[in-house]
């Protein structure tokens, strides 16, 4: 049996831009998230299968995690993004029987680990 959740980051080109990507196309940023994510659970990179012929205006990352807990993607998110322009980022989850996304901002992740979301 699985139980899958859905996460998806969504960021500005401009806080992808903080070095060179590595031979999957991450960035440096995505990198150091993945490196905190348990083995086999990590972020990819779906902006890059958009295809067309124009790069995409955002880098958009996916991970449907197996028994993957909120709580641990968003213990390996936030030390990343802390200092990132609040407006430059976006993460969306919808779990495998939740009827509706859910969406929070760098704000609201910050607020839900200090117990105030």
């Amino acid at each position: 049996m699985s139980h899958v959740t859905n996460y998806t980051i969504f960021l500005t080109v401009m806080n992808t831009m903080d070095g060179p990507d590595d031979e999957n196309h991450l960035p440096p940023i995505m990198q150091r998230i993945n490196a905190r994510l348990p083995e086999r659970q990590k972020f990819d990179n779906l902006d890059r299968n958009a295809g067309g012929y124009k790069n995409m205006e955002c880098g958009v990352f996916g991970i449907g995690g197996n028994y993957l807990p909120f709580d641990v993607v968003r213990a390996a998110i936030l030390p990343e993004i802390a200092t990132m322009d609040h407006d430059g980022f976006l993460l969306v989850v919808l779990g495998q029987h939740d009827s509706a996304f859910s969406t929070y901002t760098i704000a609201q992740l910050q607020a839900e680990t200090e117990g105030r979301w």
